[in-house]
């Protein structure tokens, strides 16, 4: 198994930014062929147990690739800071293609008197380098294609996947012999 994306330890509490009602996340590109086995995001719950789910979008057109399976993440599970949370991908599981800029992103559903959050690491601060990409929208469905906001962060989520070959491209010739 690899990854793509922003994974790194958590020595202390990183910056949060809310993804209840808001899909979040941040454009990264996979270096090889693969398919597609879950997103992890490093999330915190202030108080009720919260339902999350992530998924991947195609950077260039925005248009969704996968959605993940949905969990219950309670404060319980992450403690002062936080956790890195994993989301499986159900069959059939996307296929990603080398070189291939996607967004990866989370989203929560609102609770009353709880709130739910991503964690990201400061953007470079460049003007037109922002990976970070949100939209703000009622929980359960992802849209497709996504019509994201741009701001100036890197979410702390990543997508693990499986190298694979690339499906076979170009045309078939069939050759048959009639008597």
């Amino acid at each position: 198994m690899a990854d793509f994306g922003n994974k790194r330890d958590v020595v202390a509490r990183p910056p949060l930014a809310a993804v209840e009602g808001t899909i979040r996340g941040s454009i990264f590109t996979i270096p090889q062929d693969g398919v597609g086995e879950s997103i992890s995001g490093w999330i915190w719950v202030t108080d009720e147990p919260t339902r999350y789910k992530c998924a991947i979008y195609r950077a260039s057109d925005l248009r969704l690739i996968g959605v993940t399976e949905q969990r219950t993440i309670s404060r319980t599970d992450g403690g002062v800071w936080g956790v890195w949370a994993t989301f499986n991908f159900s069959e059939p599981k996307p296929f990603l293609y080398a070189g291939t800029a996607y967004i990866l992103v989370a989203w929560a559903e609102s609770v009353a008197y709880s709130a739910a959050y991503l964690a990201y690491d400061p953007g470079p601060g460049i003007p037109g380098r922002e990976q970070g990409r949100y939209q703000l929208m009622a929980y359960d469905g992802f849209p497709d294609p996504l019509s994201p906001g741009v701001e100036d962060t890197i979410s702390l989520i990543y997508c693990t996947y499986t190298p694979t070959a690339p499906p076979p491209k170009g045309t078939l010739e069939v050759h048959a012999y009639i008597p």
